[in-house]
């Protein structure tokens, strides 16, 4: 974690020189939102498989399924949220924009459980 961080704080630094600063807050607040549709959402399935002591596959199946709905249950919550975000904040380029990255999000949700599976 320590050294993601050390990565995130520079190429952040070089982001914010490389773009506007319009920009930059554009982007900022479309992170914002969409980690927040995330982290509101989080059901801690994660972390079921990994507190889970025995190797059932059925087990791990069925979160690897959880995440895929929730994927797409906030992609389409993001989606329907967009256009009143952009007209709550008065910037029409915000709603592509979120719908851009929450099309992101639905794709972490396939990501494959054997990453929580490794000890």
């Amino acid at each position: 974690m320590g050294g993601g961080n050390t990565v995130r704080l520079p190429s952040s630094l070089v982001v914010t020189r490389l773009l506007l600063k319009e920009h930059f807050g554009l982007i900022a607040l479309v992170n914002t939102f969409i980690m927040g549709l995330h982290l509101l959402s989080d059901i801690g399935v994660g972390q079921a498989v990994v507190q889970n002591t025995r190797d059932d596959p059925d087990f791990v199946n069925t979160v690897w399924t959880i995440n895929i709905i929730r994927g797409v249950v906030l992609y389409l919550i993001a989606t329907a949220c967009a256009g009143p975000c952009a007209a709550f904040y008065e910037i029409p380029i915000l709603a592509p924009l979120v719908r851009v990255a929450a099309l992101g999000r639905r794709l972490f949700g396939i990501q494959t459980c054997s990453l929580d599976t490794q000890r």
